[in-house]
């Protein structure tokens, strides 16, 4: 008797990480889609580089192949240093996670987020002269734009996602950029964008 519930118990918990991997895969393929259908949308809302650097009529973007591989939340607020009693770092994280919060999302400290590899996904890619790279050390120029999807997150009963967007554009030395986060919504099977925020610039 015992052994029977023992593997009843398996087969459970078997289904379970079944269901999991399957969501997961799920949630992929749709922030995959999101972002392919999305690019240039992206692009035109960058700052980018003055004429001067441009090639072709394009100024160079570089793309980081690991989509969701950062948490910029925890990074951006835990480079700031502790000030006395404000405790800087967690105040940070939760203004962002309220601002995020308001469009009907939950996310917290604990919140797990997508990531998966970007490939060349769409003719966006090409034309807009973006290349895909492992890692910064990769980049051979003294001006460019460098890109990256840190925090990608779905919610499929509210049936909303949000994506965060970095840049960071380098010009002979010097850094600049902002970051923005993206806001979608599903309409019948579609995710449709419907708002944008910038977090931060510089």
């Amino acid at each position: 008797m015992a052994g029977n519930f023992r593997n009843l118990n398996l087969i459970f918990l078997l289904l379970f990480f079944i269901n999991c991997n399957s969501n997961s895969i799920k949630d992929e393929t749709i922030g995959k889609e999101i972002i392919d259908e999305n690019m240039n949308k992206f692009i035109s809302n960058l700052y980018g580089l003055s004429t001067e650097y441009h090639k072709n009529g394009m100024f160079p973007i570089f793309m980081l192949k690991k989509a969701g591989g950062s948490d910029f939340f925890k990074e951006h607020c835990e480079s700031i240093l502790e000030m006395g009693e404000l405790n800087t770092a967690e105040n940070c994280k939760k203004y962002f996670y309220e601002l995020i919060n308001k469009e009907g999302f939950n996310i917290n400290g604990d919140t797990k987020y997508l990531s998966f590899d970007i490939r060349s996904l769409s003719e966006v890619f090409t034309k807009k002269n973006i290349q895909v790279i492992e890692n910064e050390s990769s980049i051979k120029s003294n001006a460019y734009v460098e890109i990256e999807f840190s925090n990608i997150f779905i919610d499929n009963k509210l049936k909303k996602a949000f994506i965060v967007l970095e840049e960071t554009d380098f010009i002979e030395g010097q850094y600049g950029g902002k970051v923005d986060i993206y806001f979608f919504s599903k309409r019948k099977d579609k995710w449709v964008f419907y708002k944008k925020l910038m977090l931060i610039t510089a």
